[in-house]
Order: structure tokens, then sequence, then C-alpha cells
């Protein structure tokens, strides 16, 4: 549901380009800024993004149409990728079984064309890949492996298409936590649920999940990222419950924390502090603000409360083609390097751009609480995608 954009042609024409053509023409103005021969890109969402293609491949551009536009793929979904991309040349790798390699499609490609620096975005590759281009192109050109692809920051911020896609995985993602509080009321084991989750995220219409749920109860609670287990859920336990469902590719994340039987005093308490930090925070997410400045805004109440320690991860992070993509909300490094590294982790936040917030406290052998929803930044703040109550749901 990508949608057209208008580009002002050299000649001062409007030109009115395909969703998958204006993103790659950004992308393009981004390489030939950076005086950038062409980019090897390799993530799948970020080729999804580009083209619209879902299958294995790989992407070949220079900053000039027509110079070099080329996706590779396997023989088996050449028809695949003809029939989804447009104005790219289709390339097989390894025509039947036999033939030159990938690296080597890719080396006769840029000779043949007198590029002589190449971008390539390295987390798609394999240690293998990685020494067989640097042995096959190092010789060709100069190769600058990059941590991140620099299509991850043209999709952080989304078109209106993408956001409507987003919410409808929101709207499933709902329905799928109202199915896990059913079975959780049934006293179901936190594999059981676990297996409702995904089955209950195909019934309602989506793709699948977009993570692994986690079903984490009592004691196990207090892990962020726990894997389900046989433990039934008992009364004076807390469960977290933390879902996202895909649709056309695109995700949600959403997380609710739940208490079997009447909640004890200290549990109300916790969890009023963690809403009040998710309060704190939504209340700062808006256009302009840097990412890291909400992550401190929900932070602080928790520090004041005296829980600082056990909010052990960052805020958010944004959500799209990928359920953890940039923008990301955590503290700045204190020394600056850590951000440095990250090149544009730290970003100031735009109309358009989807992420979550998420804060927790997790008091090891205790419990821990949750609260998340994915927001969309407005024109002047933010909006939560998510219907179900932020409410301590007891069950």
């Amino acid at each position: 549901m990508a949608e057209k954009r208008s580009e002002i042609k050299g000649n001062g024409e409007i030109e009115e380009l395909e969703p998958y053509e204006g993103r790659r023409h950004r992308l393009k103005a981004r390489l030939k800024e950076a005086a950038v021969g062409a980019a090897l890109i390799t993530s799948p969402e970020d080729i999804n993004y580009l083209t619209g293609f879902r299958g294995d491949a790989r992407i070949l551009l220079g900053p000039d149409f027509g110079a070099i536009d080329v996706i590779l793929v396997d023989p088996l979904n050449l028809g695949a990728a003809k029939e989804a991309t447009r104005g790219l040349e289709v390339v097989p790798i390894k025509p039947g079984g036999k033939g030159p390699s990938e690296v080597e499609v890719i080396g006769n490609l840029l000779t043949a064309k007198g590029i002589s620096c190449l971008w390539v975005e390295g987390s798609g590759f394999s240690a293998s890949m990685w020494k067989a281009f640097s042995r096959r192109l190092g010789a060709v050109v100069e190769v600058l492996f990059l941590e991140d692809s620099p299509v991850k920051v043209l999709r952080a911020v989304k078109e209106p298409g993408e956001i409507d896609l987003i919410t409808k995985a929101a709207r499933i993602t709902d329905g799928v936590m109202l199915e896990a509080f059913t079975l959780l009321r049934r006293k179901a084991t936190e594999k059981e649920t676990f297996i409702g989750i995904k089955k209950r995220a195909l019934e309602l219409g989506g793709e699948g999940v977009a993570f692994e749920p986690i079903v984490a109860s009592g004691p196990r609670s207090a892990m962020p990222h726990a894997w389900p287990s046989s433990r039934t859920p008992s009364s004076g336990d807390f469960v977290v419950l933390d879902i996202g469902a895909i649709y056309d590719g695109y995700c949600a994340d959403l997380t609710r924390t739940a208490v079997i039987g009447p909640p004890s005093k200290k549990q109300r308490a916790l969890y009023e502090v963690v809403k009040a930090a998710y309060e704190a925070a939504a209340s700062s997410l808006r256009p302009g603000v840097r990412a890291s400045l909400v992550d401190a805004s929900a932070r602080g109440v928790i520090e004041e409360a005296g829980y600082g320690e056990f909010f052990v991860h960052g805020l958010g992070h944004g959500v799209g083609l990928a359920v953890h993509e940039l923008p990301v909300l955590r503290r700045p490094d204190k020394e600056g390097k850590e951000e440095e590294a990250r090149g544009d982790r730290d970003m100031i936040l735009e109309p358009g751009m989807v992420v979550t917030i998420e804060p927790g406290i997790y008091l090891p052998d205790w419990g821990g609480v949750r609260l998340e929803d994915t927001f969309v930044v407005t024109q002047d703040g933010a909006r939560a995608l998510s219907d179900i109550p932020r409410e301590l749901w007891v069950l």
C-alpha cells in the first residue's frame, strides 16, 4: 500500500514516481551526496521496501537511474522477481547451478560500469561472504562495509500507506491479546497460551507473528525475554504478554501485564509506577524531540520511585517491515561513543515515525511489569495504534 510521490525533474517538470521507484530515487540521491558509485543491499526488509519483492535477493543500485539498477536472484525466483519488480534488471545467480558466483556477477557488473566505490550493507552476510567480497572486489573497487543499510534511515519515516498497514497489524494484535487473556482464564499453561497466540494471529487475518510471543508468569515475569514454559500461572502471579502480528509484511508490537486473581498492594503500586512512566513518555513523544529524551522522561519516573536499576532495557524502538528498526529510544552512552558507533540511532523524531513505548520493572525472583504500545508520531504529538485498555488486567 505504498503511495506515489512527486519528484521535480531537472527541467522543472513534476514526475509521478511509482512508490518503489520513488524510494529508490531517494536512496540514489543519498548515494550521489556521498559520492558512492553503487550500493549493495542485502537485508530482506530493505529489498522489500525498495522493490516489493519478498524473496531471497540482492540489489545493486547506482546513484543515476539506468547506470546500474539490478536485482540478483536465485534462478528459482527469477519469474517472481520479474513479476514483482519494475525498473530493475533481473539477473540470475548461478544459473542452473553452474556459472559465475554471486560475487563474480557483482564484480563483473561493477567493472563493466567503471564503478570504483561500493557501499555494502553487511547485516545479511555470512563471515565467508565477507571474505569472498573482500578478496574478489577489493582489487577492483573500494568496498565500504556498513554496519547498517542506508535504507534503514529512509524506512524510519513511514508513508501513509505503511502506517495503514501497521495499524491493521496493531488491530489484529489487539484481538490476539484478548485471546491470550481468555486462554489464561481457562488455566492454560505458558506454552499453551504461546501456541494459541500464534494460531489466533493467523485466524484474524495476519501473516503470523512478528516475533516469538512472550508469555512469562510468576517469578519468570521478571525475565524481559523469557521463553514460555510448561508452567500454569496461579493465583497472585503477574503474567507479562508481549505479542506482535504481521499484516502484509508490516509488524505491530504490544505488551500488557495481567495478574491472576486480586493483585496485592505491592503489585498494584509497581504497575502504577510503570504506567506513570509510560504516560510521561507518551506525553513527550512528538516531532522535534530527540529519541533519547523520550527514554529519559520514562526512566526518570522509574528512578524517582526507586526502581531505576530494574529498568534494564531501552524504552522503545521503531516498527515497520521489521519489529525492531530505527529510531531507537534509549538513553545515550555517557561518553557518546555508543552513539557515534550507531550513527543515526539517536534520531530527532519526525512525523510519520512509528515507535514503541515499553517501560518495565523487573524484580528478580519476584516478578515484573511491562506496558507497551506502538505509536505513530503525528504533526503535533503521537497516537497509540492499540485500543486495548492500559490498566492492570485482573484475570
